[in-house]
């Protein structure tokens, strides 16, 4: 199964975070198809507290035989490995995000995990790196690509100059 995840850090050696994680996640990566990853993007922070500090945001798809609820704890281990406090503070300063975009057309509603994520056609930050691995990938809930998604949401952007280009992985 594909899954896409998204990364994001705003505390620390903010690339150093990601480049790590890049590592784990490669660890689960468990199939024959290839391991994606996107540019790296520096965004201002989205509904977090006065004063946060800028995100640094990718975005990975890997293969694996991982159910998704098992996949979730992995990248919930893998976020308080990084330093993240298991009891930190909702859209809080973080040194390490990883929140879980979709699991191939699963549609999943669980108390844990809801799949595809339900804010990724609202998000730039999500969808700009999601853009560049999976930009004709049409969600099991959308009836847009992500290329489209993306160009729609930077229609919309009250600040489009709050998302730069930074690095590749």
């Amino acid at each position: 199964m594909r899954a896409g995840i998204a990364l994001g850090s705003n505390l620390g050696d903010r690339l150093g975070n990601l480049q790590e994680a890049r590592r784990h996640l490669l660890a689960l990566h468990d199939g024959s198809g290839p391991f994606l990853c996107s540019k790296i993007y520096e965004t201002a922070p989205v509904d977090c507290p006065p004063g946060s500090l800028p995100f640094l945001n990718a975005a990975i798809e890997l293969s694996t035989s991982t159910p998704p609820l098992n996949l979730l704890a992995d990248l919930q281990r893998i976020e308080i490995e990084s330093g993240r406090s298991a009891d930190h503070a909702f859209h809080g300063p973080r040194t390490l995000d990883l929140d879980f975009l979709y699991y191939g057309s699963l549609q999943l509603s669980h108390i844990q995990l809801t799949l595809p994520h339900k804010r990724i056609p609202s998000r730039l930050f999500v969808l700009m790196p999601l853009a560049d691995i999976r930009p004709e990938l049409i969600l099991p809930t959308e009836n847009l690509t992500i290329r489209a998604l993306c160009e729609h949401e930077e229609s919309r952007a009250k600040y489009p100059q709050d998302i730069n280009f930074i690095s590749f992985f």
